[in-house]
């Protein structure tokens, strides 16, 4: 007796042994999930932002809103506006990752445990995915997850010698716009390009860093996006650097243009249908970072939230 409880003990060994305790990276990501309970009233939020007292999730006609207190940045509120992703900064490796909060539970996830080194999320238009930088056979490349299935993938489109840097999505959320510092790329999921735009073709004072995002304006006859310009090399800020301008570069027509008034310095684009919402400041006078709001031509540019900057909104 003693032997056949011996041999059924060494049995249920072996079959716990052989159940790994570690996830494979896809299913640490389908479980890493932040959800409320079922029948718990979602909460929803108009807008995201940030000034020197931390970041903030308003609604529209309650500019107080809500302190989140995480340090985190590159926050994006989510399309429906109950999410808040954003880039970790205090994991144990001190390496940057990406992260979810519920703003229902205020619970966090980190919805890609397989990526150790990425940053500056960007969710869909249909707020299904989450596109990032990440670091990838030591060089940046573009990766994205799906947050239904958990799966996440590196777009297929070979980095260059620099790498691919800073996705945002088309507003089908169908293909991924992404640059290279010499090109920008418009290409479908499986990295095949649908669209190549030499940047020195543009203009060739336009100096594109890997943080430069290019976004694509809803019909995709449009690029809005933020730089600095090296004929602005007299113009310098306070780190001796040329400013950063907006700019709306036409497609089709091949053109140029600078979209903020010459009196204000206007940088970090974000879309939500004809009208771009911007971080910015006047040149000279009082008065700090504000946030400001135009339409794809520069028109009817005015003030949208006094003292805050870092915007991100709900679409839906």
């Amino acid at each position: 007796m003693s032997r056949y409880f011996l041999a059924l003990f060494v049995i249920l060994f072996i079959r716990c042994k052989q159940s790994p305790d570690k996830q494979t990276p896809d299913a640490q990501a389908s479980s890493q999930q932040p959800s409320s309970p079922a029948g718990l009233t979602r909460k929803v939020y108009d807008y995201c932002y940030s000034n020197r007292s931390g970041l903030f999730v308003v609604n529209a006609g309650d500019p107080a809103g809500m302190l989140i207190k995480l340090p985190v940045t590159d926050a994006k509120l989510s399309p429906d506006g109950t999410y808040l992703a954003f880039t970790d900064l205090n994991s144990p490796d001190r390496e940057r990752r990406i992260g979810l909060m519920d703003l229902t539970t205020l619970k966090t996830a980190f919805p890609d445990s397989a990526c150790h080194n990425c940053y500056g999320p960007v969710w869909s238009p249909d707020g299904k995915c989450l596109a990032y930088n990440a670091m990838h056979d030591q060089q940046w490349n573009i990766k994205y997850i799906n947050r239904e299935s958990g799966k996440a993938a590196f777009v297929t489109l070979h980095a260059g010698n620099l790498g691919n840097f800073s996705p945002q999505w088309s507003a089908d959320s169908k293909k991924i716009i992404l640059q290279d510092m010499a090109g920008i790329y418009i290409i479908d999921l499986n990295g095949n390009i649908l669209r190549t735009i030499d940047i020195s073709s543009m203009d060739t004072t336009l100096l594109v860093s890997s943080s430069t995002q290019f976004l694509l304006a809803g019909k995709e006859d449009k690029l809005i996006f933020d730089c600095q310009v090296s004929s602005d090399s007299a113009d310098t800020n306070d780190e001796g650097e040329p400013p950063p301008h907006l700019f709306s570069y036409d497609l089709e027509a091949k053109k140029l243009a600078r979209l903020e008034p010459q009196d204000h310095i206007c940088y970090s684009p974000v879309l939500k249908g004809d009208t771009i919402f911007c971080s910015g400041y006047k040149r000279k006078g009082s008065g700090g970072l504000n946030i400001y709001r135009m339409d794809l031509s520069g028109a009817y540019f005015k003030l949208a939230f006094k003292n805050y900057q870092n915007f991100s909104c709900r679409t839906q």
